[in-house]
């Protein structure tokens, strides 16, 4: 009959097989938390407060730069919330170097007093990404498709309001 060996000794090196595991499991993990927090404090996420408002439609054309962004959006507005993060990435990096301001429309009067100069329309509420130069509205790129193509274009070097 076969003898068999006794497994004390075994399980001891499986016990201690599972110390390591969890203890190199805590240490991934821990790992990554650090890293989040770490990337967080380096690179704090980006807001509307992180970049400067406009207070009144007044503003839109007498910035001191020859060209820039203004974007009009709303906080509520369920399309400027769709592309928020991409508009955020782009007025704080862009291809162009092009300042973008910001407008709230919560509480604004006038925005149908800016006219769009290719249609002679209004414009007619959020988000609407408006392009000035020298002082004139050259461009307004009105919806969450019309500002995607707008980035991408800018993004892409074939933007041809601004040089």
């Amino acid at each position: 009959m076969a003898e068999y060996k006794s497994s004390k000794k075994r399980k001891g090196n499986d016990d201690k097989f599972l110390t390591y595991l969890i203890l190199g499991f805590a240490g991934v993990v821990l790992a990554i938390i650090g890293a989040i927090v770490i990337n967080s404090l380096i690179n704090p996420p980006l807001n509307y407060d992180s970049f400067e408002e406009l207070t009144s439609y007044q503003q839109i054309d007498s910035m001191p730069e020859e060209q820039y962004f203004v974007y009009f959006y709303g906080s509520n507005c369920g399309h400027c919330v769709e592309i928020k993060e991409q508009v955020l990435r782009f007025a704080n990096n862009n291809d162009l170097g092009m300042k973008v301001y910001f407008l709230e429309s919560y509480g604004a009067q006038g925005y149908n007093t800016i006219v769009d100069p290719d249609s002679g329309s209004p414009m007619n509420g959020t988000p609407t990404l408006i392009t000035v130069v020298d002082g004139n509205i050259v461009d307004l790129s009105v919806g969450k498709i019309l500002i995607v193509e707008t980035i991408d274009a800018v993004d892409d070097g074939t933007y041809g309001y601004v040089n």
